[in-house]
């Protein structure tokens, strides 16, 4: 049981948040994009905070209530009294709270930030903390870029974080530029963009293999794409260490850049189910994201595994 997720409910985890926040400004922690946006929400107008509390509200809401469903599922057949229907009973009844206090802060009611260097954040709305948690640890990542995209679609971010971005650098050039290449040898077809090139089979299917090159630069495109955006507002991707992983019931998966928890939020389904493949992409990612040169990459889509039946590829018309 997620002992965390209840801990939610109790003012008396706030003390310490409180007291580090107001001593915060010697310390030097490595903050996320996330704890940053927090940490300034703390001096922004009340509508930015009032803003930034309905969304986070409305997302620990839908998880909560999902993690309810889901325990009150496992726990089916089990005794009235078993932890498992004592968990799904509680977290029932606090995803129901939170919507109270979502009503309260739609309402009107004055609403405070409380935020941790390196530690958890809270909104207090009339005097009601909630600790911005999600019951399975290894999501809060996923949590946090999730309000952070919606938060960000109604308040402008880069202004929020200016007086934090004392390194922004200019953007490069769009990642989309350049049009994949075919060429035809008695090795196969080979698809290159930008310096990365895919060897094909000759013995395959050619409308497949031209599917595969089309989803794989889609993807790579929209990750090149956020990877700029990200460090144009002061995220600083470890490259050694990224890590991809599917977000349940969800067709978005997250991809984790650095132990300060920076994380992107995106449909990759060929990059995810090719074993592999992210690691070797890594310096061909980190020069395309930079607007440096790029160094010349060739993948074996035999190695890979797309020559087999049942690859994950993109179904829409080739242009």
């Amino acid at each position: 049981m997620p002992a965390r997720a209840l801990a939610v409910c109790f003012v008396g985890l706030l003390l310490p948040l409180v007291a580090a926040a107001a001593s915060s400004s010697g310390q030097a922690a490595v903050l996320s994009r996330f704890d940053r946006a927090a940490l300034a929400l703390q001096q922004a107008s009340p509508e930015a905070r009032t803003n930034f509390a309905r969304v986070a509200l409305l997302q620990l809401v839908e998880i909560y209530l999902a993690e309810a469903d889901l325990a009150r599922s496992e726990a089916r057949g089990q005794a009235p009294d078993s932890r498992l229907r004592g968990w799904s009973l509680a977290v029932d009844r606090y995803a129901r709270q939170l919507l109270l206090v979502h009503e309260d802060v739609a309402a009107g009611v004055p609403v405070s930030v409380l935020a941790h260097p390196a530690g958890d954040i809270a909104i207090s709305a009339a005097g009601r903390p909630v600790i911005v948690s999600h019951p399975r640890q290894d999501q809060q990542p996923a949590l946090e870029q999730a309000i952070l995209a919606d938060f960000c679609a109604v308040e402008d971010c880069q202004l929020l974080l200016a007086g934090q971005q004392a390194d922004r650098e200019p953007v490069p050039l769009s990642a989309a530029s350049g049009a994949r290449h075919w060429t035809f040898s008695e090795a196969g077809p080979r698809c290159s963009r930008r310096g990365l090139s895919v060897q094909f089979a000759a013995s395959g299917e050619l409308p497949r293999q031209r599917m595969l090159c089309r989803q794989l630069f889609a993807e790579l495109d929209a990750l090149v794409a956020e990877l700029r955006w990200q460090r144009r507002h002061g995220v600083r991707p470890d490259w050694a260490a990224l890590s991809l992983s599917a977000i349940p019931n969800q067709p978005r998966h997250m991809l984790r850049l650095n132990d300060a928890g920076d994380s992107l939020l995106l449909s990759l389904p060929l990059l995810h189910g090719t074993p592999g493949l992210l690691t070797s992409l890594q310096g061909w990612l980190h020069a395309n994201s930079e607007g440096a040169p790029v160094p010349a990459l060739l993948l074996s889509a035999t190695e890979l595994g797309w020559e087999a039946a049942g690859a994950v590829y993109s179904t829409s018309p080739d242009p």
